[in-house]
């Protein structure tokens, strides 16, 4: 796949003056090589205030690590690559190389080992994750986490007590907690 070409788009995000720059490149070329490329032909003025983004299906899924290729970071024909202004990055898109793990521990009487559940996070997560990450329906962070408890607990919990954990998770996690223990 990577040793042809991938056909892609690259577009300013919410910028209708600017004309979408498309072509064909192999995948093995660097992703801040195309970026130069395209800084150019797309006419950004200060191509340093934006994110590189890669969208697939109409989904933004991640910002995309220049120093790798395009392969490396798993672009396939079809993709299109956004200039996103860095201060608009959606909620849902995970910020290369800066994803934070947070592990919560559950003590549940007559359960040993203690469950625990991790989730890796960003920033903008880390900032409000009962909305970015547990709510937000692009992730399904409430539904993993659902599936998790009644598949170690072998029992419905039901949507008061798991409110419940995720309110007091969340707010450790929003003070920066990377640890947390909550009794069942």
């Amino acid at each position: 796949m990577y040793n042809t070409t991938i056909k892609f788009a690259c577009y300013v995000h919410e910028d209708s003056t600017r004309q979408p720059f498309e072509g064909e490149i192999c995948g093995s070329v660097c992703i801040e090589e195309l970026r130069e490329v395209a800084e150019i032909r797309l006419s950004l003025d200060s191509p340093e205030t934006y994110r590189f983004v890669l969208e697939r299906d109409g989904k933004h899924l991640k910002v995309l690590d220049e120093s790798k290729t395009l392969k490396s970071e798993q672009v396939q024909d079809g993709d299109k690559l956004v200039f996103f202004p860095s201060d608009s990055l959606p909620d849902s898109i995970i910020l290369a190389g800066e994803l934070v793990t947070y592990t919560l521990t559950l003590k549940v009487p007559g359960v040993s080992p203690d469950l625990q559940y991790s989730i890796r996070l960003n920033l903008r997560c880390e900032n409000d994750p009962k909305t970015n990450y547990f709510a937000n329906p692009d992730v399904n962070g409430r539904l993993k986490f659902e599936k998790f408890l009644q598949d170690q607990l072998a029992m419905d919990l039901g949507t008061q007590a798991i409110d419940k954990l995720i309110d007091e998770w969340c707010d450790d996690i929003s003070v920066g907690y990377r640890n947390s223990e909550i009794e069942i």
